[in-house]
């Protein structure tokens, strides 16, 4: 949320990002929200935010048989956009734990929330046996997602974030790998990549500085503001 809010104050129009990511979803749960969503919407851009952390979840998500639906069954969906009664209990029941004084710009954000929940969270399963690497099967994604987007009239954009362990500890060999072949398979699709690694960190003088404390988690609220910069001029240069 914090990169699509800077992206609405670099467009000066609040109405003009959409966000409908969740925590912890991989690339089939984001391929399954496309294919949810973005025929409902017109939509000009899309853009795929994807981490180091993503191909593990995948791992976990093509273990389950109501995501690989997406993948198997082109016309499968679940019909999240009539499924308003559903998602107005568990609205309330939300809303109902918060207690009272809560302001329309907060129950606008659960509301939302709930609604990704709904179609995702009794699907979500985690295993303690880490997967294999599924390069494959995300190409797979990448290569539907951006069918989806073409057929819908809109443009695919990739953006590859980086993660603190990259920057906090020396050599990280798998991160580095990993991030070749997925830049390779993005490459290989003619999808348009920002790769945030490159165009920010790699630059920057103290790239654990955009980290809280410097500590791992989520990006300073500065980092997400060159970020979002980064992703906004980068779409202006591939429109040109």
């Amino acid at each position: 949320d914090t990169i699509s809010g800077n992206l609405r104050k670099l467009i000066d129009n609040k109405n003009g990002v959409i966000n409908v990511g969740g925590g912890n979803n991989g690339s089939l749960i984001e391929y399954a929200t496309l294919r949810e969503y973005l025929p409902i919407k017109k939509v000009e851009r899309v853009l795929w935010v994807y981490n180091d952390s993503d191909l593990t979840q995948l791992g976990r998500e093509l273990k389950n048989q109501i995501l690989v639906n997406y993948l198997q069954d082109k016309s499968f969906s679940q019909n999240v956009i009539l499924r308003k009664q559903e998602i107005q209990k568990l609205l309330l029941k939300k809303l109902n734990k918060l207690g009272d004084g809560l302001d329309s710009i907060t129950f606008r954000f659960i509301k939302l929330y709930s609604t990704r929940e709904v179609i995702f969270n009794k699907i979500k399963h985690y295993f303690s046996t880490p997967a294999p690497v599924p390069t494959e099967e995300l190409k797979n994604i990448l290569k539907l997602s951006n069918k989806l987007t073409k057929e819908n009239n809109s443009k695919l954009y990739f953006v590859y974030l980086p993660l603190y362990n990259r920057y906090a500890v020396e050599k990280q060999k798998y991160d580095l790998q990993q991030h070749k072949e997925v830049v390779e398979i993005v490459e290989s699709l003619n999808i348009p990549i920002i790769d945030v690694h490159e165009e920010l960190f790699k630059k920057y003088d103290d790239p654990l500085s955009l980290f809280p404390f410097k500590k791992k988690g989520h990006y300073t609220e500065k980092g997400y503001q060159l970020v979002a910069e980064i992703i906004f001029n980068k779409i202006n240069e591939f429109e040109k």
